[in-house]
């Protein structure tokens, strides 16, 4: 038992990989089996084979966005919401709503990762966390109620609105923005210096232990709650955003901002999911493949992929935001009624001539790298980092959020099968909600087909626990509450232990948030 105990397979990261592999590995195995079992179609009904099969397209595709937007820096909302509204006719408010359970668990995986190796400043994050949360909810809210009343207009406009937004962004990227891998920082207004979030943390690349000072948290927070707002309106995070904010507006390294970007948007989405939720938005079974994929892929991505070139991968998401902006741009024009649908030939040929474009950029990328090395450049030696005491508050949280997060994507794996072994014993019938989903049917519709007729409430499985897609709905609460699970131990040790009364008032304000979204008292 010992020797168990000692083996580096017992410790983090892999317990946690085996875990993943192995229930991955279990899961899809139980659905492919499933799927191979002869079935008679039925009117309106997708057959079980189908599902399945894009059930594990959904987790590939997923896996594969939080492997793209780890090493990019940014929330994976930003490349989930736009494809799906360009591509599929899914109805706006429930991609949006998948599209924050996308970037909030691409956050999440990272966070307590990132506050373990201090390379997230918790109490930066915690205060701009507040923030995000406020403007995010805001935004969600809006989005529903507008959703609600404008139909197909409000779809096309919405789908315009977010293909310029997705031009933008790519251009940001394309031209590499303003960003300060160590910004000096000579003059800290009065008003950031009370809160005394001054750090430092270790650059594994150098060997090297950073100091660094934090300035501008006024108009930071501002700025946050802004890109917030976007984010909860449009369902797309806003990591592509809050980076800068911190790199350039408040002065945080570059390393520390992209750490602490993501717990921001990880807890901060911990509020705002719940607007979606109430509206009957998140769509168990349609969610669960998203979220367990986010977690898988962003976690691997964090740990086996650190040596991938980080250019090759945002020239690839660069030509992803073009073709996916071509895609918005003409579907919006479509559904208002302004242009005729796109052929297919259009289409493919777009495609073709962005690929070609993103290989030429990596190819001549790779000659110049390949030129600067012959020339003598030569790659840092690695230097084990020294080891940096958390206070028990920061390591209490860090790994409540790790593990719940691990836990809420296993569940998630396997609902799936649970939901599919009797697909007419769940609230909602997987093959028939598909087809309506596809079909673009509004979370009203969608509902409309359950046993209930109606959507019976964000925390419908208490009473319902008999049915197979209650634990679909355990998974996603689960996660989506854990800022709640990891917060309040936190809060009772800053304030009755470490007797930072401060903090745990700012940990309080956000349970307090957290709390009011669960249960419907802020909702639109």
């Amino acid at each position: 038992m010992k020797a168990l105990q000692k083996s580096k397979y017992m410790r983090s990261p892999y317990l946690e990989i085996i875990i993943m592999i192995a229930s991955v590995a279990l899961s899809f195995f139980g659905l492919t089996i499933l799927g191979a079992v002869p079935q008679t179609p039925t009117s309106g009904d997708m057959l079980t084979s189908t599902v399945v099969a894009i059930q594990f397209a959904f987790f590939m595709i997923s896996v594969a966005i939080a492997l793209i937007s780890v090493i990019a820096g940014i929330g994976g909302g930003v490349i989930f919401t736009p494809i799906m509204l360009a591509f599929t006719s899914v109805n706006s408010v429930v991609v949006r709503g998948a599209g924050v359970i996308v970037a909030m668990f691409s956050g999440l995986i990272s966070t307590g990762i990132f506050i373990r190796k201090r390379l997230c400043s918790y109490k930066t994050a915690l205060i701009m966390t507040i923030s995000q949360a406020i403007g995010s909810l805001i935004g969600a809210i809006l989005a529903i109620t507008i959703a609600n009343s404008a139909g197909a207009t409000g779809e096309g406009i919405l789908r315009l609105l977010l293909g310029f937004i997705l031009v933008a962004l790519a251009v940001y990227f394309l031209s590499g923005g303003k960003k300060l891998e160590h910004p000096e920082v000579k003059k800290v207004d009065r008003f950031t210096a009370w809160f005394r979030l001054d750090d430092k943390y270790f650059e594994e690349s150098e060997g090297k232990m950073y100091d660094y000072r934090v300035k501008n948290l006024g108009p930071g927070l501002i700025l946050v709650g802004i890109v917030g707002f976007i984010g909860g309106f449009f369902g797309m995070g806003g990591g592509w955003a809050i980076t800068p904010v911190l790199n350039v507006c408040m002065g945080l390294p570059l390393k520390v901002t992209a750490a602490t970007s993501g717990a921001i948007l990880g807890i901060g989405n911990c509020v705002s999911i719940w607007a979606y939720m109430s509206a009957g938005a998140i769509i168990p079974f349609f969610v669960l493949p998203w979220l367990s994929g986010q977690v898988i892929g962003g976690f691997i991505g964090s740990y086996a992929l650190a040596k991938v070139k980080v250019s090759t991968v945002r020239t690839i998401l660069i030509g992803i935001m073009f073709f996916t902006s071509f895609g918005l741009v003409t579907k919006a024009l479509s559904t208002l009624k302004l242009i005729g649908k796109v052929p297919s030939i259009v289409e493919v040929g777009v495609f073709a001539v962005i690929i070609a474009l993103v290989i030429v950029v990596i190819l001549r990328d790779s000659r110049k790298n390949a030129t600067l090395e012959k020339k003598g450049k030569t790659e840092h030696t690695y230097v084990e980092p020294p080891q940096i005491e958390l206070p028990l508050s920061e390591r209490t949280y860090a790994t409540i959020v790790h593990w719940i997060t691990i836990i809420s994507s296993i569940l998630a794996l396997f609902a799936p099968l649970l939901i599919m072994i009797n697909p007419a014993h769940n609230m909602l019938n997987p093959n028939r909600i598909f087809d309506a989903i596809f079909n673009g049917s509004n979370p009203s519709a969608i509902w409309a087909l359950s046993m209930t007729g109606s959507y019976p409430g964000n925390h419908y499985y208490l009473a319902n626990m008999a049915l197979s897609d209650s634990w679909a709905e355990i998974a996603i609460a689960l996660g989506c509450s854990v800022g709640l699970w990891a917060l309040l131990p936190t809060v009772a040790i800053q304030f009755f232990k470490e007797k930072k009364a401060f903090w745990g008032f700012m940990g309080l304000v956000l349970i307090i948030l957290i709390v009011l979204a669960m249960f419907g008292i802020i909702q639109a």
